[in-house]
């Protein structure tokens, strides 16, 4: 396993270049056509026997995490106030939601192919809400009539060969209006690469410009990439990928993609783009996503222990400079003292649901979400608490300020040891007012498995979680594997029609035994009281 060392000399970047295909929205792709006036998910949602099956990935070496900090390169010295632990409503007396639904819908099933995990993700438009799942893309309009679908396979196979697809993430990038999607392709295999597309306009449903980044042995390795991580400012589109060895899926450090982002979204939509391969700093290193005007340093945060001296840490690193004008650095910042300990995971699956004895797995504590707004970052993880003996997953949610120097202004769990219900799998959106949106997983044994948001106002707590796609059935389904998936992960986003309200898309357990869907929901925070 690649080690983790906080006292490393981080590597200097490789400079390469993509060629684009760019095509419109209803072009026949590699094997299948966009599929227009589609059946909805319910149709999709088909039994085992009459179903194609996308197989599970052979399993992987975890993540590693760290032992030891370098405390003299620690941000902030001095404790801050922290915000009480939030629960579920019920298990608090019933606190009132402070955001309210305004929308919602199905957004993609599990079949057709059937596959597991989901990796539910997608993004809103002004005009269409576009879904990327394993196993298919899907556009609706924003009241949720299916408008076209297509297997992921043949979204991204615009290059000539089939590539076998997986690990969606799409985003609609509020300073540009434009739809960023990624996802990685051949695993385990030396034709292993990372696909990346933008789109021409605001508009999910025009034309598309797509680039593939392979990996290049020499100066990454015998090795093939997964699970991306995104993020972007005002001129750079940053992917941090985590790779793993061929022969024996091994840890091998992660790759930084920092894609020049002027270029890729003008015509003829070629760019550049730095790369910096790193073994020594863990894995998932997430950028953040910038909502500021005239942000270009990109800071990036990722999970380093759980459990040291008494606290948990994270690590902060920024990349400045330009792709354009090869001036691009790559920068540790320090590390981030949090008051709580943590583990990173679990041994095997935990979450409780309602009606079966079958736990659910809820992941590790990578990072899962950062976004920079305001001059701050606000990110969320998964953490596993009490770290000595975890009992729980909860969700950590923490706000670091740019002023200055970088340190850590307030942090909230939501869930812990003395909630029934466990948290997994967050996203969050942080609105033009600072108010905060994390969407996520719940689970307990008094309930299905089901998607749920907390609301934050600016410069106050979360509320209790609300449930919006309550769970309907038990769910068990591991293709002959040991692991019951659920995730990896969710989004959620501002609305780019409404830059106060937010749209989040979650997995729950639909009305058949054993399939997950995921659902949709626009929500609207109060009313914005009058300036006097």
């Amino acid at each position: 396993m690649a080690g983790m060392n906080p006292n490393a000399t981080l590597p200097s970047a490789t400079k390469r270049r993509v060629e684009t295909v760019s095509v419109p929205f209803d072009q026949p792709r590699f094997g299948a056509p966009v599929i227009l006036n589609a059946p909805g998910a319910a149709a999709l949602e088909a039994a085992p026997s009459a179903d194609v099956i996308k197989p599970l990935r052979d399993s992987k070496e975890p993540l590693p995490e760290a032992s030891e900090v370098d405390l003299s390169q620690l941000l902030e010295l001095e404790d801050y106030p922290q915000a009480p632990d939030v629960e579920m409503a019920h298990e608090k007396g019933g606190v009132a939601p402070e955001a309210s639904v305004q929308v919602d819908f199905d957004g993609g099933s599990y079949g057709n192919p059937g596959t597991i995990p989901p990796d539910t993700h997608g993004a809103p438009g002004k005009t269409s809400v576009m879904t990327t799942l394993n196993n298919r893309v899907w556009w609706h309009d924003r009241s949720g009539t299916l408008r076209a679908d297509v297997t992921l396979d043949s979204f991204w196979n615009v290059f000539g060969v089939p590539i076998d697809t997986f690990d969606p993430k799409t985003f609609n990038d509020e300073l540009t209006g434009r739809f960023i999607s990624v996802v990685c392709g051949n695993a385990r295999l030396p034709s292993s690469c990372l696909l990346v597309a933008v789109s021409h306009t605001d508009d999910p449903q025009g034309n598309w410009s797509f680039g593939r980044i392979t990996v290049d042995p020499a100066t990454m390795g015998h090795v093939w990439i997964d699970y991306p991580s995104v993020g972007f400012t005002e001129d750079k589109i940053t992917i941090c990928v985590n790779l793993f060895t061929i022969d024996a899926n091994s840890f091998a450090g992660v790759a930084l993609f920092v894609i020049d982002k002027p270029s890729f979204l003008s015509p003829p939509h070629n760019f550049d783009f730095d790369q910096f391969v790193v073994s020594d700093q863990g894995g998932t290193l997430c950028p953040a996503i910038v909502a500021d005007a005239g942000v270009s340093d990109q800071y990036l945060v990722s999970n380093w222990t759980g459990s040291y001296n008494g606290n948990g840490y994270l690590a902060l690193y920024k990349i400045d400079g330009s792709v354009a004008a090869g001036t691009t650095n790559f920068t540790r910042v320090g590390f981030l003292k949090m008051p709580r300990t943590w583990s990173f995971g679990f041994s095997g699956d935990q979450a409780p649901q309602k009606n079966t004895p079958h736990r659910i797995n809820t992941g590790d504590a990578r990072m899962h979400w950062v976004v920079h707004r305001h001059g701050k970052l606000q990110l969320s993880h998964t953490v596993f608490v009490p770290a000595s003996s975890p009992a729980r997953s909860a969700i950590q949610w923490a706000e670091v300020s740019l002023t200055g120097t970088p340190s850590m202004s307030q942090s909230q769990l939501i869930g812990g040891t003395n909630s029934e219900t466990y948290f997994a799998y967050p996203s969050l959106a942080v609105n033009s007012d600072g108010d905060t949106l994390i969407g996520m997983a719940a689970f307990s044994s008094s309930i299905f498995a089901s998607g749920a948001y907390a609301f934050k106002p600016a410069g106050g707590s979360f509320a209790s979680p609300v449930i919006y796609a309550p769970g309907k059935n038990t769910y068990h389904l591991t293709f002959s594997g040991t692991r019951n998936r659920w995730g990896d992960y969710s989004s959620t986003h501002v609305d780019p029609a409404d830059t106060r309200n937010f749209w989040t898309v979650q997995e729950y357990a639909g009305p058949t035994a054993d399939r997950w869907r995921t659902r949709w929901a626009s929500i609207a925070p109060p009313a914005a009281v009058p300036t006097v």
